[in-house]
Formats: C-alpha cells, structure tokens, sequence
C-alpha cells in the first residue's frame, strides 16, 4: 500500500477540500461507490487504506482511498442544517435552486488532503474523482469550502479548462450589511449597537484549504464593492505568484498602500459598533474557521510623517474606481485568456441560437503600458463572432449596461482576448459565469 505521507515527508499537509454530491433516491453505499470508480478509471489507480471497507460510509466509519497519489474521504449522510446554510450564504443561488438542494435526499460527502507541492493538481485529482461519482440521479454540488452550490455541468466545465480552474471560482467574498448580519449568522449580533448603514463587512471563504489565510476586510462602503471585489481578486493573484505577500506592506491602489493583521490584533482596535466585529457571533459562526488575517490601510500623517494604519481602506478603492487594479502579472492574465478562449465556442453557439438586437459583446484585449504599469486593458464592441479577425470599436464609456464606443472601427483579433462580457437586456455575463447563462436559457426553452 502507498502511503502518500511518506512519499511527502518534506511537504506540508494544507488543508481539507471539502465538496458534497446532493442526490435523490437510495443512498448509495459502498458498493454504489467502487461500481462507478471501477467503470471509470483503471483498478490499480484506487488504493484503499485498510483491507475492508465500510459497507455504508459514515462519518464515524468513511471509505478511506489513495486516487492517484491524493488520500480522500468518502462519506454519506443526511442534508440537514449545515446545507440549509450554505443555501443561505449562496448569492447566487435561486429560490427554486435553493428548495431543490434542501429537499434532496442525501449526501456524498469527498474530502481530500491537499499537499503543499501543488495543492491544484491535488484539487483537479480530486474534481475529477467528484465527476465519476456524479450519476444521473445527482442534482447539485456543494463546494462546503467556499460555500457554494453548483449544478453539476459546471465541474465538467472546470475539468475541461486548460491548465487548474480559476481561483475565483473556488473561493467566495461575502459583502455584508450590518443589517443582513443576522442572516449571516443564523442569529442576531449580541451586542444590539446600531451600525451605520452602507457600511460592509466583506470577507473570503475557501482559501484556507490552499494553505492561504482567508481575508476579511471592515467598514467598506457599499458603493465601493465591485472595486473591492476588484482589490481582492488582485491581492490574491499576488499571493498565488508572491506568497511573502502576507508578511508585508503591499500597495493596494497608486498612492495607497497595506498590509495584513493577524485578527486576534485587529479585534483589539475595531470599534464594537462596526459589522462582523461582535464576539459572540464570530465564536459561534463555524464558517469563519481557519486562519484569517484583517486588511487594513498604511497611512502617514501629512504634518508630523509618522506612519499609522487604519480599517477604513476606502482611499484605496477610490484609487481603483479612477486607476484599476495596480497589480496585475502575465501568469493570471494568461490564465484569464485560456478560459476566455475555452468558453469563447460557448459564446458563438449562445449568440447564434438566443442573441436579441438590444445585446452587446464586449472584448478586453491586454496591451503593453507604459512605465511601472505592464498591462493595460482595452475594451472593445464587436458584432461578428464568426471570423477571428473582426471590427472592433473602441470602448469609451461603460456604466453597467450603458455602453459608449468610438464610431471608428479597429481590426482586432479574437486570438489576443483575455476575457469578455455578453451584456443582456437586464444582466452582464462574463467568461466565469456564461455557463449558468445558457443553463438559464435552456431552461426557458
């Protein structure tokens, strides 16, 4: 028998990623299991950790196996609180979805250790275990991690992606209103202190199992979110590409600049009044578990130039509304490019069957900028999605769906995008979440 451990002494064991199949009908059990295992992969690619298996997995009794160098865990058990939760926590869950997930009957719970080397290739292994497990009778996934609900087309989506599948998909932000705590928490904050409204508390769920802290950032106005979804996506990438990150000042906009705290500081100096702050909420959530670390802004007073720092980080989010994100690298532009040309066949069938004269397509074409800055993104209108080199109109103004362009077309190439938005009569849609777009059409049809 391999044991992985030892294979991997000098590494470090990450995290658990944690994902859950909601299915109807029986609840399968081991049998169920290695049948659909066996069918698809070879017999010496599944190695069990003892000589006898559980006949019905369960959290006291799992099936214990070795895919393909990654240990996992497989258990069933009922849906219950724990989902109702995710459910709660899933903006971008429907009503009906949500009602669906809740009433399923069971659910298939795969747990696998990811190791330090590169916990993504353990990841695919185990997306890959997940969709030989996913039979006709399951209805949804749940990333437990990152507290989302998936319909099960968009593993096979993850699996089809070139290289790992996007960071942003496997983590989530909450941005929470002090008035949508309770929902948050299943309960209401315990202090009874009044917050000011518009004001946010924004934090991550999923990045733990990465062996990366997740981030939880306070105060945030709520007019600022897309700049602060903007300003975490970045430091992530930085982190993927700069892992000492966390243990120094970073910029976060032109003229601003942070760094982290551990929480335990960070409790010590937040205000009792301010959203996610309360004690008693934060002991009690469990999705809050891990290491989490505080954003916090650098700031140096303009008369006495001694350094400080503050929660409020919303100078910096100003900077990026005006100036965009200040830190981008090639490797996660390259990555945005490979999924926008993976899903770019996705957008050409989606245009031709249901495309409506009131759409518009927009492309983002990464060009050379000058000085510090090595990349500057260019959005251009485009109307025909049949040939690679097409007319493209410069983007000169875009509000939401208001869209203004140059009149002067240039001759651009599809080849060289990095990403795109189809923008509808009430939503915008990008490479990440076209998927769920044609899964919404289908439907209707």
């Amino acid at each position: 028998m391999v044991d992985r451990q030892e294979e991997h002494i000098d590494e470090e064991q990450l995290g658990t990623s944690h994902f859950a199949l909601l299915g109807v009908g029986p609840t399968p059990d081991t049998m169920d299991i290695l049948h659909q295992l066996r069918n698809a992969f070879d017999h010496d690619s599944v190695e069990f950790k003892e000589n006898e298996v559980p006949q019905n997995p369960s959290v006291s009794n799992p099936l214990e196996l070795c895919f393909e160098g990654v240990w996992m865990s497989i258990l069933t058990s009922d849906v219950g609180d724990w989902l109702e939760r995710v459910c709660a926590l899933d903006p971008s869950l429907t009503e009906s979805e949500a009602k669906q997930a809740i009433a399923s009957d069971w659910a298939l719970h795969i747990d696998a250790q990811l190791i330090g080397a590169d916990p993504f290739d353990d990841l695919r292994t185990q997306l890959r275990l997940l969709e030989a497990l996913t039979s006709e009778v399951v209805r949804q996934i749940v990333d437990v991690n990152a507290l989302k609900v998936w319909h099960p087309e968009i593993l096979q989506e993850f699996l089809a992606t070139p290289r790992r599948p996007a960071l942003y998909d496997l983590y989530s932000l909450h941005v929470v209103e002090s008035a949508d705590i309770a929902v948050h928490a299943g309960f209401r904050q315990g202090n009874g202190n009044e917050v000011e409204p518009g004001r946010c508390w924004a934090h991550t769920h999923g990045l733990f199992r990465f062996g990366m802290p997740d981030i939880e950032i306070f105060d945030v106005p709520r007019e600022h979110e897309q700049e602060l979804r903007e300003l975490v996506d970045s430091i992530i990438g930085r982190i993927l590409e700069e892992p000492d990150s966390f243990d120094r000042p970073f910029r976060l906009s032109q003229n601003q600049a942070g760094m982290f705290l551990p929480m335990e500081q960070m409790m010590e100096v937040l205000p009792e009044d301010i959203a996610g702050r309360d004690p008693h909420y934060r002991y009690e959530d469990e999705t809050l578990e891990g290491v989490r670390l505080a954003l916090v802004g650098l700031y140096t007073d303009e008369d006495t130039d001694e350094a400080s720092i503050h929660w409020d980080i919303t100078p910096a989010l100003r900077g990026i509304q005006n100036e965009g994100p200040v830190y981008r690298l090639a490797t996660p532009t390259q990555r945005m490019a490979e999924l926008a040309h993976h899903r770019l066949p996705l957008l050409r069938e989606l245009w031709g069957q249901y495309a409506r004269p009131d759409w518009k397509v927009l492309v983002r074409i990464p060009q050379k900028g000058k000085g510090k800055t090595p990349l500057i993104n260019t959005w251009y209108e485009i109307r025909d999605l049949e040939r690679t080199e097409v007319d493209g109109f410069k983007v000169n103004v875009r509000v939401q769906d208001q869209v203004k362009t140059n009149k002067k077309a240039e001759r651009i190439s599809l080849a060289d995008i990095s990403g795109f938005v189809l923008i509808t009569a009430k939503e915008q849609w990008d490479q990440r979440d076209l998927g769920e777009l044609v899964r919404q059409l289908h439907q209707k049809t």
